[in-house]
């Protein structure tokens, strides 16, 4: 049989305890680890919105500012004779106003013959492909704002202009060219106390997907660098708000989005901080949680040892006192400090081996007691055989011999006289062997079997004794168990023993029943009868022979008594047992 491998107490509290400790420690870790991020991607998006918030109201602002310098140069030019001077170069009034006004590169007429005429250069009309493209841009839109990029090997700009028709003068406009380099100082301005931190930016992105201001990681990005990530995809379907994708670099950036409300520009405008930046506290938050999570479970692991110690040393000790009780029959009493279950166990155990050593005595006593009742017994067999023999077998033998030596030779007739005598002492002697081999081993029991045996124990009581025995039956006996037979032969021949030596009765009831399942035998006398309660108490070795042969063919036995009542014994043996016993 393969031994099964023993894990220690200690290390199974050890490591239950461990593992319940380090799994709370990793669930508490992780819920502050989450918590603590979410937080913090909260606040940054928080941050990028708000920049956005700012960066976008201060783009539309800026476009409506030029709006309304539009509309003041426009009430100068809505005469015709201020629209002459403009158009002849008379006038100072745009040349002071772009002289003082940063925020424009040119100014231009466009009249009803489609001739693109510079205000800046007295009346000058430009005639190249980029005057052109601007005129036919002019033509195209219905609104006051328009952007347009023309580039070639010697224009590279792009360009937004700011238009408004003159009044009056059907066909005529009047078209600033303003500066891209305002919105960049707008969407540039990366001071990290702003909430982009040192890898954010604010830029914008036009209808085309491309961007409409410079890139703070990429040179020359302006109407250049393609911009088709999930947020713009987003705008484009009409929605605003935050989530996290790669940019327009593929890097992982936080972003928050929306369009920008100017009339004729269909832009999109994205604040943005890379992922990594963001994560840097989160990763310390996480590396803090992780180290401290190893210092409590060192201190866990230690706290759990020591008391795991504490719970199993006892335990421990009790069973190496279970084995050396087992062993030696023989343990050191065990000191508890606790008053908890483990101090109920020892104290229990302690209880069972004093109840185990006093069962022991008491085995010990009965074994003794079945060994010299055993041998009282035989020496009372012997003791009465002895005296069967001696004061009736011995008497005949000496008279026997004094008959034969008074016989005389020349005496016949005297001679024929004692020879007869002698053989009546011989016949005798021989009834008197059977009488004593029959006390032995009854042949009744032998040869008619236990019944006529019974019947035999009953005539014999009536007859030499003042008790009056009456045996009944029902059923018949058939059991062939010679061992059970002699058994219950022994049980009755011991019952009527006792009751003719103790119990004083003067009647006996034998009853046998022999039924198909089981075999019952029930003595009762109306003698003196013994209190059966009182514990060890016995009338010699009868009982206690009576006890053990009961015991020894597995037949249940009660024996009831009473002072003055009698006493009843009844025997009980299954079918089971008289098959097989």
């Amino acid at each position: 049989m393969k031994r099964l491998r023993i894990t220690s107490i200690t290390d199974r509290l050890v490591l239950y305890y461990v593992i319940l400790g380090i799994s709370s420690l990793a669930i508490i870790g992780y819920l502050s680890f989450y918590i603590s991020k979410n937080a913090l991607l909260e606040r940054t998006f928080d941050q990028l919105t708000s920049v956005r918030v700012v960066k976008k109201d201060q783009i539309e602002s800026w476009f409506a500012e030029r709006m309304n310098e539009m509309k003041f140069l426009k009430t100068v030019m809505d005469s015709k004779t201020g629209c002459d001077a403009i158009i002849s170069g008379s006038t100072g009034v745009v040349d002071k106003f772009l002289a003082t006004n940063k925020h424009y590169q040119n100014a231009y007429i466009l009249d009803a013959d489609n001739k693109l005429k510079s205000i800046t250069s007295e009346g000058k009309v430009l005639d190249s492909i980029y005057s052109l493209q601007i005129i036919e841009k002019i033509r195209e839109k219905s609104g006051n704002i328009s952007e347009f990029t023309f580039i070639d090997l010697k224009i590279d700009r792009p360009t937004i202009f700011l238009f408004s028709a003159i009044s009056g003068k059907p066909g005529r406009y009047l078209i600033f060219e303003m500066n891209f380099k305002d919105i960049n100082r707008i969407m540039l301005d990366n001071n990290p106390e702003n909430g982009l931190g040192n890898s954010g930016e604010s830029y914008l992105v036009g209808d085309d997907l491309l961007m409409r201001s410079d890139s703070r990681f990429v040179e020359n990005a302006l109407y250049r660098i393609e911009v088709d990530t999930k947020g713009v995809q987003r705008v484009k379907e009409g929605l605003s708000g935050t989530d996290i994708f790669p940019d327009y670099r593929g890097i992982v950036v936080l972003s928050s989005y929306s369009s920008l409300n100017v009339s004729g520009l269909n832009w999109i405008l994205l604040a943005e901080i890379d992922n990594n930046e963001v994560e840097l506290p989160i990763i310390k938050i996480r590396n803090t949680i992780i180290f401290f999570t190893i210092i409590v479970s060192i201190f866990v692991f230690i706290f759990v040892y020591i008391l795991s110690k504490r719970i199993s040393n006892p335990i421990i000790n009790l069973t190496r006192a279970v084995k050396s009780f087992g062993e030696t029959g023989d343990t050191e009493k065990l000191e508890i400090d606790s008053n908890d279950e483990i101090r109920l166990l020892t104290d229990s155990f302690g209880e069972m081996t004093s109840q185990l050593k006093q069962k022991e005595k008491e085995l010990e006593q009965e074994r003794m007691l079945t060994v010299t009742s055993v041998i009282d017994a035989q020496e009372e067999e012997r003791e009465r055989l002895a005296r069967e023999l001696h004061d009736s077998l011995g008497q005949r033998f000496i008279a026997l011999k004094l008959m034969l030596e008074n016989i005389e030779p020349g005496n016949p007739e005297n001679n024929m006289e004692l020879v007869k005598k002698v053989q009546d002492a011989i016949d005798s002697s021989v009834n008197e062997i059977r009488q004593i081999s029959n006390n032995l081993m009854p042949a009744a029991l032998k040869q008619f079997g236990l019944v006529t045996a019974i019947k035999n124990i009953c005539t014999d009581l009536n007859q030499f004794s003042n008790i009056k025995a009456v045996f009944e039956q029902n059923g018949k006996y058939k059991n062939e168990n010679k061992k059970i037979t002699i058994y219950v032969y022994r049980i009755v021949q011991e019952a009527i023993n006792n009751i003719v030596k103790h119990s004083g009765a003067d009647k006996v009831n034998i009853y046998l029943e022999n039924k198909e399942n089981s075999l019952i035998l029930v003595i009762e006398d109306n003698g003196r009868g013994f209190d059966n309660t009182r514990p060890g108490r016995t009338s010699g070795n009868g009982l206690y022979n009576i006890k053990e042969r009961a015991r020894l063919i597995n037949a249940a036995l009660d024996i009831d008594s009473n002072i003055d009542k009698g006493t009843k014994i009844t025997l009980r043996l299954s079918s089971g047992v008289i098959e097989n016993g």
